[in-house]
């Protein structure tokens, strides 16, 4: 029978290895360490077993598509449930008086609602509406955010699938058949989308599992530091008064020397069962929560940024579109030098000046001809204020509509009330 400790190894390296294959295609990772193993893992099973093995393996699996999806949201709910009973097994008799790492009974409902939420948080995020655009709702989703002509150009052509208008910082999403207004991605961890209905509940999620991590593995050490207490206290008894005064003196200095082997203890290797399982539960919350603080931060920076993640790749092709010289803004005229010459030549200057609102950005194809048409206001403001096409320089010439401001954005995108 598998042991603990194996199985808590393996659900870390399944963890690790889900997360790059989720988070490797991210553009903060386009191009570097991750996007490569992430782009490798995904090219192995056809490199091992054939292309045409895999190709026969995943239409064989079609039909087992939809209830498949469920299969990591409820591996994540198995996991939460296993770990919490070992805790309460292994960690709350040790957290009882009389034992050296008692806490009080207010520690205690806090570690009850610690256990609790997480389950909360990913049920609410995973049953509540994303945002799903219908025909009673769409039209209040077009009046919720302008487009800003750049990511989300005005007059895009309706939904394919679900023949409807698709509003600015909308996404139709495949898996769930549907478009999502203020879209930010499909979470398989929910087997849901994240967008506009949801997002308050995402990050909730997020920092209710990351709240317990941090505060689980607080508890765990507490309880090694008190076990190896009394370990010490032991020794010291039956030891001499010279042992008993050079390990206080070690101590005292801040040395390692004297305190005993901590790798029995903290392996069970003293015939402890319940150290070692905390152990093994030690490195997961260690694990886990560094990958749930890094999705959190990003998540935080997005906010500060006023953008979505599906948003942040969009701008990821504007800034490739920009590097090879194919954006192009429509900007005031330059003024008349001396000779009278007002030449469309942009100058250092023109680079940095406020950009033209509304601001009109177009791309330049390889064939020359522009990635989509002027409204008819775009026409009239380039016709009437003899407006000129200068080439984009930067992306701080262009503004981000969406931004309002990081507590803006928080309140926006959290407490928006639904449409």
């Amino acid at each position: 029978m598998i042991s603990i400790y194996t199985f808590i190894v393996l659900v870390t390296f399944f963890c690790i290895l889900l997360t790059i294959l989720l988070f490797g295609s991210l553009p903060e990772f386009r191009g570097g360490r991750i996007h490569r193993l992430r782009e490798f893992l995904l090219a192995l099973p056809r490199r091992v077993f054939g292309a045409r093995a895999v190709d026969v393996a995943l239409a064989a699996t079609k039909r087992l598509e939809a209830p498949a999806l469920w299969a990591v949201p409820l591996g994540y709910a198995g996991l939460i449930i296993v770990c919490e009973y070992f805790f309460i097994k292994h960690a709350f008799p040790r957290l009882r008086a009389p034992a050296p790492a008692a806490v009080s009974g207010a520690q205690f409902a806090a570690m009850y609602i610690a256990m609790a939420l997480p389950l909360a948080t990913f049920a609410a995020a995973t049953f509540a509406d994303a945002g799903k655009l219908t025909k009673a709702n769409v039209n209040a989703a077009l009046a919720r955010y302008r487009f800003d002509g750049i990511i989300f150009p005005e007059g895009r052509p309706e939904c394919r699938t679900c023949r409807l208008p698709r509003p600015a910082r909308s996404k139709h999403c495949s898996t769930c058949n549907a478009c999502i207004l203020c879209a930010d991605h499909h979470c398989l961890w929910l087997n849901n989308c994240v967008g506009q209905g949801n997002y308050r509940w995402f990050i909730a999620f997020l920092v209710s599992n990351l709240a317990m991590l941090w505060y689980g593995l607080g508890l765990i050490v507490g309880i090694f530091r008190a076990e190896r207490l009394v370990q010490q206290l032991a020794q010291e008894k039956q030891a001499t008064i010279a042992a008993a005064a050079a390990a206080a003196a070690a101590a005292a200095t801040g040395s390692w020397a004297g305190l005993g082997r901590w790798p029995d203890l903290l392996l069970g290797r003293n015939g402890d069962d319940g150290l070692r399982v905390l152990f093994c539960l030690a490195l997961l919350c260690a694990t886990m929560s560094i990958l749930v603080a890094a999705f959190l931060a990003q998540h935080a920076r997005y906010l500060y940024l006023g953008v979505t993640t599906n948003e942040s790749a969009k701008w990821e092709d504007v800034q490739y579109a920009l590097d090879d010289g194919e954006l192009f803004r429509y900007a005031d005229p330059a003024p008349a030098t001396d000779g009278g010459d007002t030449s469309t030549a942009t100058s250092s200057s023109d680079a940095g000046r406020v950009l033209h609102t509304p601001q009109i950005v177009v791309q330049v194809t390889e064939a020359g001809t522009f990635n989509r048409r002027l409204t008819p206001a775009e026409a009239a403001a380039v016709r009437t204020q003899n407006l000129r096409l200068v080439p984009v320089h930067s992306v701080a010439e262009i503004d981000n509509i969406y931004d309002q401001g990081f507590l803006a954005n928080v309140r926006q995108r959290l407490f928006a009330a639904p449409v």
